[in-house]
């Protein structure tokens, strides 16, 4: 007994300063591990969300000039458009016209719709034409850099890549008996959705279907309208792509998707194929309209070759046509004239506001849309 009662009364008595020589070191410690996780945790996602924005042509790098036309050209009326060179012996006229439509993964598809415009074309200009088909746009840009197509047509949002890196002359689009362009950019969603009419502030928290980077009906458009009204991509909304129009409308319909802008022209096309039914969505917001997929040739065509180029479109009769199949229920019956100073103005304000990220303009990923803007 005595024994243990000596035991007991040496040990020594209970003391927070011990406590806190063993606990605080640790406590620095962890706080220290955590402190600089936290800063890695925070490099790492200010670092994600860079790249994400950059990647969707969001990032507000001040060392990103605007798209200007290349030093390469000339622009010596104030068109914004390339020049003919004044070198004849730069000039090209061709024994063959080269010839592709909106570049996609369907292309070939619209080899037999043009079909009959490449008989008159081949008849107004005295040349064999060939079509060729691309399956993305970047592809059809190196083309038309190269030499290797000298009459295209691109959708609205990839015409200003393609006019100051390509050389891309702008001559027409599609247009109704009015004389006046069949575009505009539309928002719709589901019919029963709670989004009200002409209340973009109200897609909020909601995630927008778009349908890819270089389409200015599809996505340009849409993001500088939501930033008209203090809303920012993964800020505000989430979002995704969905490669192509006739996907985001069908999925509207669907009821799978929550708001997606698309081509008004797109989206009458597919309501007229029966496709969708009107029922099945609201528009809840239009923008002004705007010129579609726009045809034009090579700056560097010989300017008597140029002009028979753009009176074969101007004048030919899309009647009993392939075009007019497939562009019934657009609201365009026609090419009418096209001016890339005056009537891209708008298209060009949304691209210097959506950049078109590196990936697009030095090796495009993107899957194009189908002959929409």
């Amino acid at each position: 007994m005595g024994s243990a009662a000596e035991n007991f009364s040496e040990r020594p008595p209970f003391s927070w300063a011990r406590v806190l020589t063993v606990v605080l070191p640790a406590l620095l410690v962890v706080g220290a591990v955590y402190a600089v996780t936290w800063r890695e945790f925070n490099r790492e996602s200010r670092e994600k969300e860079s790249k994400q924005r950059r990647q969707l042509g969001l990032e507000s790098d001040t060392t990103i000039a605007p798209l200007r036309l290349d030093d390469k050209y000339t622009d010596a009326d104030g068109d914004l458009v390339a020049d003919t060179p004044q070198d004849a012996a730069k000039q090209i006229s061709p024994d063959t016209l080269l010839f592709a439509f909106i570049a996609g993964p369907d292309a070939e598809q619209d080899r037999e719709n043009w079909k009959e415009f490449l008989a008159f074309l081949s008849q107004r200009t005295g040349k064999h034409v060939n079509m060729l088909t691309f399956e993305t746009t970047e592809k059809q840009l190196e083309a038309l850099r190269d030499g290797k197509l000298h009459v295209a047509g691109f959708n609205t949002g990839a015409v200003p890549l393609a006019v100051n890196t390509a050389g891309f002359v702008p001559i027409c689009a599609r247009g109704g008996d009015d004389g006046k362009f069949s575009d505009s950019m539309q928002v719709i969603v589901p019919a029963d959705s709670e989004i009200r009419n002409n209340h973009p502030e109200d897609l909020r928290g909601h995630t927008v279907v778009f349908v890819d980077r270089t389409s200015n009906s599809g996505y340009k458009a849409a993001v500088v309208l939501l930033r008209e009204h203090h809303l920012e991509p993964l800020r505000d909304y989430g979002l995704r792509f969905s490669g192509a129009h006739p996907i985001s409308i069908k999925s509207i319909g669907q009821g799978s998707y929550e708001v997606a802008p698309v081509s008004r022209e797109m989206l009458n096309r597919e309501i007229a194929r029966g496709e969708v039914n009107a029922a099945q969505f609201r528009v809840i917001y239009e923008s002004e309209r705007f010129p579609p997929a726009t045809l034009g040739y090579a700056y560097n065509l010989a300017p008597d070759l140029a002009g028979k180029v753009k009176a074969a479109f101007l004048e030919f009769s899309w009647n009993g046509t392939g075009l007019e199949r497939q562009f019934t229920g657009s609201g365009a019956t026609k090419f009418v004239p096209v001016s890339y100073k005056n009537d891209f103005a708008l298209i060009r304000r949304n691209n210097d506001a959506v950049r078109d990220p590196p990936d697009i303009v030095d090796k495009s990923d993107q899957q194009p849309t189908e002959s929409g803007g």
